[in-house]
């Protein structure tokens, strides 16, 4: 039996979650303030170390660290690439160039996870640690013309599984798992040979031309 609808938010909120999320986890001067102190309870459920999700013909991972990296992972139909995202930009394990950017941009995976932040934390408010162990469903009503079914549990390792499905927004159902708490940061030495920067127009003034990446991610620090 579904648990009550929760308090809607506004349209707004489901509109702008892509560039609201992406903000959260990249690290720029905008995950500080979004990601800043994890103790916060409206915080809480932005400080997920990892993220796995699976969504019909994608799988992503993405995993946020202390300082403010994060690493993306994608799967889409046999093409696997990995993102690095730091203070001093955003870089891919391949090279690119201006008709391929757009492809690793934050966007691309932070409409991925959209399901997740716009479901659980209305359906559990008080953050990741709330959740049950027995499974659960809950409808939760996300504005005046989305709602969403979320079904959850939490295994003996602490790690969350999920299955969301929106309606009334063009949002394809998910499901995966979701660990809270940030990780350590990457070790210095990461290497970084092969890697490209991608041009983010959404943080920068300009979009510098893509580049190579220096050898280690130290070097990034």
């Amino acid at each position: 039996m579904p648990l009550p609808l929760s308090v809607p938010v506004p349209v707004r909120v489901v509109r702008s979650l892509p560039l609201l999320l992406a903000m959260a986890l990249n690290a720029t001067a905008g995950a500080t303030v979004l990601t800043g102190d994890c103790s916060a309870r409206e915080m809480q459920w932005l400080c997920a170390g990892h993220i796995e999700v699976h969504s019909p013909h994608r799988t992503l991972r993405v995993f946020s660290y202390q300082n403010r990296e994060t690493l993306v992972e994608s799967e889409q139909r046999g093409d696997h690439w990995r993102l690095i995202m730091t203070r001093k930009g955003s870089f891919v394990d391949r090279p690119v160039d201006a008709d391929s950017a757009s492809r690793y941009s934050p966007a691309v995976w932070g409409k991925v996870q959209t399901p997740i932040f716009l479901t659980l934390p209305i359906a559990f408010p008080d953050g990741p640690e709330s959740v049950p162990a027995e499974p659960v469903t809950q409808t939760v009503r996300i504005d005046n013309n989305n709602t969403g079914t979320v079904s959850t549990s939490r295994g003996a390792d602490g790690v969350i599984r999920f299955q969301i499905r929106i309606v009334g927004e063009d949002m394809a159902p998910v499901e995966g798992s979701y660990r809270d708490g940030l990780l350590p940061p990457l070790p210095g030495d990461f290497d970084l040979r092969g890697w490209h920067r991608v041009p983010n127009a959404w943080f920068e003034k300009t979009s510098p031309t893509p580049a190579p990446a220096p050898e280690r991610l130290e070097q990034l620090r």
